[in-house]
């Protein structure tokens, strides 16, 4: 059975052997992928896997929930983006690229103090006390995830996966627990 073909939309998968994200802490201190992220990769897609997911690229330097997370928030970091879309491409194996926003759960020292929410509400884990994103931080998050998703693709990723879960961001707007907006966004 997991050496049967699977299709996912149009993307068409060797078997069904995917390769789940998770959280790498192998990029440089900037966001720029690093050596040793492709020799993960590389070494995933050898292993004989018919899909990666990559672990969260964050899509706003406001958005990074851990120091050496890979990001997709700016056109400089194409060409790393790329070598690691190569790199886990070989004998047919699909690479997706996960692109994230930590949202309540940023570390304040790495988003410059300032961690947005839909709601001031505390998170349990962290205990860090986000702030409102106003309406135009949401359009604008929105819009970054777009933008990092068009970087996914000139890198020649196969495709993108949203982090909606963990309680990032976009969960947090999810959950009547978290989100307890009542303006149109």
């Amino acid at each position: 059975m997991s050496e049967e073909p699977i299709r996912i939309g149009r993307m068409q998968i060797k078997n069904r052997l995917v390769k789940a994200a998770i959280v790498e802490n192998l990029a440089t201190e900037d966001g720029q992928v690093a050596n040793a992220l492709i020799r993960l990769y590389d070494k995933a897609a050898h292993g004989g896997a018919g899909l990666i997911i990559t672990g969260g690229a964050f899509v706003q330097p406001g958005g990074r929930n851990v120091r050496f997370q890979t990001g997709a928030h700016c056109n400089e970091l194409i060409p790393g983006l790329a070598r690691l879309a190569r790199a886990g491409q070989v004998n047919g194996t699909r690479m997706v690229l996960q692109i994230s926003h930590g949202g309540r759960q940023c570390p304040p020292h790495l988003v410059d103090g300032d961690v947005l929410a839909p709601s001031p509400v505390r998170d349990q884990f962290t205990k860090i006390m986000p702030r409102a994103m106003t309406e135009d931080e949401i359009k604008e998050t929105i819009e970054a995830f777009g933008r990092a998703a068009g970087r996914a693709q000139e890198a020649g990723f196969d495709g993108v996966e949203i982090m909606a879960g963990h309680g990032y961001l976009v969960n947090e707007f999810l959950s009547r627990r978290t989100n307890h907006r009542r303006d149109q966004l």
